[in-house]
């Protein structure tokens, strides 16, 4: 029976995507990652292979003190799963977004390559928000064969439509149109396996996600967001500044997806559950690395996959990363945190790594990844639409969400983005229930 399952659309509106075991569905569940099924005498068991809280537990009492040793055995690997990624394999390419992870990628690929490698950039026509060039650098500097696509509003357009039809849950990663496209070009150049840089972030930490954690260890701001939201008016940008602290120790630095509490209140008929509850489990009083260990467990083996494998697989393609090997990973667990973090430095071993290949003044350079302008997009286009096509009945009859709550949404006039990321989140599973519900 088809209904919708509140507590996993709560978490979508908060995360962006469903994490396992929950599914958009009741009563229809995902298998945990690191889980297998075995059916046997008309019974079905579930076994666990392998666990991240597990794992990092046992591998970080075996710390390596040689900073040294640690880069040359951390490339060895790299390079390791690089050849076994590439070897026998023609036509292959490398997604290239002009950062140290893809830019590691590509220069050890090359290394490795007799023949110039392919490489695949985004880019924007608003100048404000391209960063094809800093790509486009890197590539002529280890002078790969270099292929750039360009996306405009009228493919964001075209391709916002399809989006069900690449995924099978409602998902919200606004790179998903991005990576599509991405997908979409390099099978017009018969490329048959990409690789991608795709993990590092957060098996490194390179977001700034963990600058704020640090930040929020020290101060120790506890803040119950629902005490904020007083007679149904928004806080202030000043007051929305401040970050949201749950202090359930199981939870407690998800800040990102708590800061949304406020906006989503009341959104729902029903609120639902929405949080990670496993921070308490991991051997660290360091909010940073529960931070990166919660979301290598979902972040990244569910949203940061699921929105690379769909449009790679739908287009033929299979996708790889050399830093998602299990042998990459386990190790990692092993290096100290002040290799990956050093004075404020994000990734800092693989920034080392990375300037044997290519000049600091090249490569150490901020950039967004395949992102979109959702902000200007949604407020564009995605608002019009919603009023036309979406109406108080409709609402109604759908018996999920309040109308009501919608509407104040779109007509507040703070420019916060999360706001934006919500009515994103709320027109993209609208076009996901068209599809499978009615």
């Amino acid at each position: 029976k088809k209904e919708i399952n509140i507590d996993a659309l709560s978490m979508y509106f908060r995360y962006n995507y469903i994490n396992p075991p929950e599914t958009i569905f009741k009563n229809v569940f995902k298998l945990e990652n690191g889980n297998y099924l075995v059916f046997e005498d008309g019974k079905i068991e579930k076994k666990c292979y392998w666990n991240i809280i597990e794992k990092y537990n046992q591998l970080s009492k075996k710390q390596i003190k040689n900073y040294g040793q640690a880069k040359i055995e951390l490339k060895n690997i790299l390079t390791k799963n690089l050849k076994n990624i590439i070897t026998d394999k023609e036509n292959y390419g490398i997604y290239l977004s002009g950062g140290i992870d893809s830019s590691l990628v590509t220069s050890l690929c090359s290394e490795i390559s007799d023949k110039p490698v392919n490489t695949f950039s985004i880019g924007f026509y608003d100048k404000n928000r391209n960063e094809a060039d800093k790509a486009k650098n890197i590539a002529q500097y280890l002078k790969t064969n270099h292929h750039e696509i360009y996306v405009d509003e009228k493919d964001f357009l075209d391709l916002i439509k399809k989006i069900p039809d690449y995924y099978d849950e409602p998902f919200a990663d606004a790179s998903e149109i991005p990576t599509i496209l991405i997908n979409e070009k390099a099978k017009q150049n018969n490329i048959k396996y990409a690789i991608t840089g795709d993990g590092a972030d957060q098996i490194f930490c390179g977001s700034s996600i963990y600058d704020k954690e640090i930040e929020m260890h020290i101060k120790q701001c506890i803040i119950n967001p629902f005490n904020i939201y007083i007679k149904n008016k928004y806080p202030s940008k000043k007051t929305i500044g401040i970050i949201y602290m749950n202090t359930d120790k199981r939870c407690q630095t998800q800040f990102s997806s708590i800061s949304k509490d406020y906006l989503l209140k009341d959104f729902f008929k029903d609120s639902g559950n929405k949080r990670h509850y496993v921070e308490d489990k991991i051997n660290t009083k360091s909010w940073q690395i529960k931070k990166m260990i919660v979301d290598i467990g979902t972040f990244l083996a569910t949203r940061l996959t699921t929105k690379s494998d769909r449009p790679s697989n739908r287009n033929g393609i299979s996708l790889r990363s050399p830093f998602l090997s299990k042998e990459l990973l386990e190790y990692s667990f092993k290096l100290p945190q002040k290799y990956k973090y050093y004075k404020k430095d994000k990734k800092h071993i693989l920034k080392d790594t990375l300037y044997e290949y290519i000049p600091k003044e090249i490569s150490n350079k901020t950039k967004n990844g395949f992102g979109i302008p959702l902000k200007e997009w949604v407020k564009k286009y995605i608002y019009k639409e919603i009023k036309e096509r979406y109406t108080k009945e409709y609402i109604e009859k759908q018996n999920i969400f309040n109308y009501n709550v919608l509407i104040d949404l779109i007509n507040n006039k703070d420019e916060l983005y999360n706001i934006y990321q919500i009515i994103w989140n709320f027109y993209v599973f609208q076009l996901w229930y068209e599809k499978n519900m009615i």
